[in-house]
């Protein structure tokens, strides 16, 4: 490898410099297929990309055993095998040149890191296996013991992953389980839930929530990465890291097979699993504060500067801001180097939306330059298109997310539909939660229906507090709201095509007409609830999910007093439905309340929440074609008025929509200090230790080195890796273990008692 890496060039690299998008996102990606596609032809691309296929039905196997069928001298394999270093000669030559300047002097920094990263793949990491197979059976017994438990309270075949099951026993124990999960649809078991019941004063329900936590987590444990381990270990019992230098857009490191960044925070078991060298100690380098001492080179705000420079604590001064504890301080703090905002942190620290507001206020009161720095790359973002690292990448930012450039946008008391049918505040979306969306596009094709677009289930991907110029639109009903100018709308210009258009708010004309589903309250009133038991008891929907082309909710009874007061109750809450009594000559002897139309019904049910149909509203919209009029409500704008700059909560989901107020509106979305730990990385194999090196995580560097010198070596390391951006200093904190890595974690109090030598610190 040695004496090949300097002959090596990556078209990978070259691409990912040109575009690091990938084609998901907008741009042209990063695989020989997809390049070959862009750059050279795309029949060809299509022969790469059938090839494999092709080989595996022909040797009757599948494409990951087909090369230990297939001879050398097949012609499909040959043909297959040459064309992989033709396309790639061809494609070095044509994208050589499209690098952009300012990142030329990256194409041989991003080789080198490349070529770190390959070593410490090849070496891989040393597994205790007489320990990780014993861990194995320790988990499965616990597993097995949690089940027993489980057994006792009538759950024989109980699966502890079965949300439903679970909360099944819990209710029979006479808790009612008010929490919902985002999509509305399940009872929401999770950990507070269960820690809450395991604690709590009913023995029998704390043994049953004790034994769901200890199945869950010995069941994951073992299955996800102990016997992991034991199946892709080498015969020299090495697991082999697979390292990707270019992640995302942002360049951002990932790790698969030995996943060191989603192992559990702070526990020893698992990462005892791995050992140093025969005659070595585990050492851990890792940085101070990276991420905010990035921030504070890159923005100049003397305030922080000299917080670093006098070792004071960023967190507390943050919280003293804003009168908050140090805790709620630093949740602060890292969000705003993420890119989260007030909304995310009254989620995360569980306070109001008012009081997180407040912190992240003090904050840009305490650091003015982050604001400016943030201003100063959305307006590059905005006249370019992108930005520039201090490094010389360029990353892209798209068109309606400039904000993303340090990191929807509608004012944080704007209603957010979520699947569950509750009209929540904008400044209450967090990351996860499920909301109804709709195609971005229409969909392509010919035929009936083709060119709809249709009703989804959307997933919140990011959701933050942005600062941008602001408009109120106003309908002819009356209803208002605010959000950022370059807002999308989806409206309806009568007599105009396409039928449909994306529409800023700033561009928005009185008479367009914004297409909407409407908003509701949960009716707690007694009326609502005795027309919510009814549907629970008798009621029942027909749709697409039944085979029928129109969805409807319906409730059907003998006439008399029941069916008399239901219409009347419906009629007294404002809920259009048609009645329809039993005809002369029908064999049915029951009148029929009938709701009909995606709005209309799922204005009644998230209305009066009947539990049974709460659950099933993804039946309704999921997949149901947009056709306007007939359809939704076609409501004219009146007017569109600047309100100046407003704080709004951006709101990024996987459909890139959602519907905000009860209109269909379009959602908007940053760079990493990842470059200082790779930087370092190629510092550190400069000087000689890439056979130490095991795994790059993040900010941190682990290393396996000889006893003798562990102390020395480590503090060596943490020299070379330590940085000085400008004013600020960029250090880091060396820590020398016993051979496994589980011993960087062993508790104090824990050691006293301990008797595996591995996880002991020899003096």
């Amino acid at each position: 490898m040695q004496e090949m890496w300097p002959k090596v060039t990556d078209t990978r690299i070259l691409a990912h410099l040109i575009d690091p998008r990938g084609k998901d996102e907008g741009g042209y990606g990063h695989s020989l297929e997809e390049l070959t596609r862009v750059y050279i032809d795309a029949e060809v691309a299509d022969n790469v990309k059938t090839l494999m296929a092709d080989l595996a039905k022909e040797h009757k196997t599948t494409k990951a055993n087909v090369w230990k069928k297939v001879p050398l001298n097949d012609p499909h394999y040959e043909l297959y095998a040459g064309m992989d270093p033709i396309l790639a000669a061809r494609l070095s030559q044509k994208l050589t040149p499209l690098v952009p300047s300012v990142s030329q002097k990256l194409i041989p920094y991003e080789h080198k890191l490349a070529e770190v990263c390959s070593y410490m793949e090849r070496t891989g990491f040393l597994l205790d296996v007489e320990y990780t197979e014993k861990l194995s059976k320790d988990l499965k017994l616990r597993e097995s013991m949690a089940k027993e438990i489980l057994q006792k309270y009538g759950a024989e075949e109980l699966n502890v992953n079965s949300t439903d099951q679970v909360a099944d026993v819990i209710e029979s124990f006479g808790v009612k389980i008010v929490g919902r999960t985002a999509s509305g649809q399940k009872r929401k078991v999770d950990d507070a839930l269960l820690s809450d019941l395991a604690e709590g004063d009913n023995p029998q329900l704390s043994e049953f929530a004790n034994a769901v936590i200890e199945g869950k987590k010995a069941g994951k444990w073992r299955k996800t990465w102990v016997d992991t381990f034991l199946k892709e270990r080498d015969g020299q019992d090495r697991c082999h890291a697979s390292i990707n230098p270019l992640r995302a857009r942002t360049a951002r490191m990932s790790i698969t097979g030995i996943p060191a960044q989603t192992l559990p925070a702070g526990d020893w078991l698992i990462r005892r699993c791995f050992l140093a060298e025969d005659g070595h100690r585990i050492a851990s380098v890792d940085y101070q504060a990276q991420e905010l001492r990035v921030l504070a080179a890159l923005s100049g705000d003397q305030t922080m500067i000299q917080a670093f420079e006098n070792d004071a604590d960023l967190h507390q001064l943050t919280a003293d801001a804003a009168g908050v504890d140090r805790k709620v301080g630093k949740m602060a703090n890292f969000l705003k180097v993420y890119g989260g905002g007030a909304a995310k942190l009254a989620t995360s620290a569980g306070i109001t939306f008012p009081a997180a507001k407040a912190v992240i206020d003090g904050f840009d009161r305490t650091y003015p330059g982050v604001q400016k720095l943030s201003a100063k790359l959305q307006r590059e973002a905005t006249q370019t298109g992108y930005i520039v690292t201090p490094m010389g990448r360029r990353l892209p930012v798209d068109e309606d997310r400039a904000y993303s450039a340090l990191n929807y946008c509608l004012d944080p008391d704007v209603p957010i539909l979520t699947t569950n049918l509750e009209h929540r505040p904008a400044w209450q979306i967090a990351v996860g939660d499920k909301l109804i969306g709709f195609d971005e596009t229409t969909n392509p094709g010919n035929g009936k229906g083709s060119g709809w677009r249709r009703f989804r289930t959307s997933e919140v991907e990011a959701a933050s507090i942005v600062v941008k110029p602001s408009v109120v639109v106003r309908d002819v009903k009356g209803q208002e709201t605010i959000c950022s100018s370059d807002h999308l709308w989806l409206v309806r210009r009568p007599n105009k095509q396409p039928r449909f258009t994306w529409v800023r708010s700033d561009q928005l004309h009185a008479g367009d007409l914004l297409l909407s589903i409407g908003t509701w309250e949960f009716d707690t009133s007694r009326t609502a609830g005795y027309l919510a038991g009814l549907y629970d008891g008798e009621g029942s929907l027909s749709g697409r999910a039944a085979g029928r082309k129109q969805t409807s909710l319906v409730f059907s009874q003998k006439p008399g007093d029941v069916m008399d007061t239901f219409v009347e109750s419906m009629n007294r809450l404002g809920l259009v439905h048609s009645y329809y009594p039993s005809a002369p000559n029908s064999t049915s002897p029951t009148d029929t309340v009938s709701v009909q139309g995606i709005p209309k019904i799922l204005r009644t049910i998230g209305t009066l929440r009947p539990e049974r149909f709460v659950k099933r509203a993804w039946e309704v919209y999921e997949g149901a074609a947009i056709i306007g009029g007939r359809q939704l409500d076609e409501i004219p704008v009146e007017s569109i008025e600047p309100v100046g700059s407003r704080e709004l909560v951006s709101i990024q989901t996987s459909t890139r929509t959602l519907i905000a107020n009860g209109y269909l509106s379009h959602n908007c979305i940053q760079s990493t200090s990842r470059d200082v730990t790779c930087k370092a990385l190629v510092r550190l194999h400069e000087a000689g230790f890439t056979p130490y090196l095991r795994l790059p995580i993040h900010d941190e560097v682990l290393c396996s080195l000889p006893e003798g010198k562990a102390n020395w070596g480590a503090q060596r390391i943490a020299e070379l890796m330590s940085e000085d951006m400008g004013p600020v200093h960029i250090g880091t904190d060396p820590e020398v273990g016993g051979r496994s890595w589980g011993s960087l974690y062993l508790k104090k109090e824990d050691r006293a008692g301990c008797t595996d030598p591995y996880l002991l610190n020899p003096a």
